[in-house]
């Protein structure tokens, strides 16, 4: 009869153990749950996480104003790569993919894909053999309908 009683109390921590995993698992009761976040909780929230999202100069509706143009006056961030290769680009004497990739930090393949990813976005690239074997020369050259 000892062991019955041994396995009855064995049980019976076993059971209270239980039901205090689950009561620990349960959320918590609806009174205690937090109402849905607005924009401004939101963007403070993630600004706490990620400084740079909820910095710049902002207006009054939390709209970024330093990054603001028109169709007409579109304004360029010029701390980009991307920045970088169209100024390398633009040179008299444009630049090679070597250059482009030591300026940049990129492999030849990536140069090629940016090269490829600026004409597709409506850039007009023109590439130049150089004579002595040294690769070719990319150069953003003005498009036709710019001179209209």
């Amino acid at each position: 009869m000892a062991k019955k009683q041994i396995k009855e109390t064995d049980s019976v921590a076993a059971t209270q153990h239980r039901s205090k995993r689950r009561s620990a698992a349960q959320p918590p009761a609806a009174g205690d749950q937090p109402g849905p976040l607005s924009s401004d909780q939101k963007r403070d929230a993630r600004s706490k996480i990620h400084p740079k999202a909820g910095g710049g100069a902002t207006s009054g509706g939390g709209i970024s104003t330093d990054r603001v143009g028109n169709a007409s006056n579109p304004v360029r961030r010029t701390n980009t790569k991307r920045a970088t290769l169209i100024e390398l680009l633009e040179r008299p004497e444009g630049a090679s993919v070597e250059e482009i990739g030591n300026q940049l930090g990129w492999l030849p393949h990536t140069v090629r894909a940016a090269i490829s990813g600026l004409r597709q976005s409506g850039h007009s690239l023109s590439r130049n053999k150089v004579e002595d074997g040294g690769g070719s020369r990319y150069r953003i050259t003005l498009s036709e309908s710019a001179d209209a």
